[in-house]
């Protein structure tokens, strides 16, 4: 892939690649120009994912409380299940969520901060597939607000 020559000149060359370590995930920039070499290196702690991982966690758990108010059903059939199988709805969706912080912990112990980098990611976009779906539905009028 040629890269813009308004960011990197001709003759020059840069890359980047991420890798699990112990302590978190590693990133390496490099940019080479001629004979001198760049290396920019950047370690994200695996607890700044677990804290992370957790807010996301406690945003979907508010954003899912939402939708149940307002009587939609959880889109999640597993989640769907532990539900249906609880209680009450809000202490099968908690079940959930320890279980999910469990799993979070897990990945942190055995030291798969990639892997928890990318299921943040897609917690992320959940959240906010979520919040868009509560905006749209009061903007038309179909969740009463206040």
């Amino acid at each position: 892939m040629r890269l813009a020559p308004w960011i990197f000149p001709e003759g020059t060359r840069a890359c980047s690649s991420t890798k699990d370590v112990r302590s978190g995930i590693l990133r390496l920039f490099t940019y080479q120009a001629g004979s001198a070499t760049f290396v920019l290196e950047t370690i994200i702690p695996v607890t700044t994912l677990l804290w992370q991982f957790s807010y996301l966690q406690v945003l979907d758990f508010l954003t899912t409380m939402a939708f149940l108010i307002i009587g939609v059903q959880e889109g999640n059939p597993l989640v769907r299940l532990a539900l249906e199988l609880a209680p009450s709805p809000v202490a099968g969706l908690v079940l959930v969520k320890v279980a999910a912080l469990g799993l979070g912990l897990a990945c942190m112990r055995m030291g798969k901060a990639k892997l928890l980098s990318r299921i943040n990611v897609m917690f992320a976009v959940v959240v906010a597939w979520n919040l868009v779906a509560l905006i749209a539905g009061a903007a038309r009028g179909g969740i009463m607000v206040g």
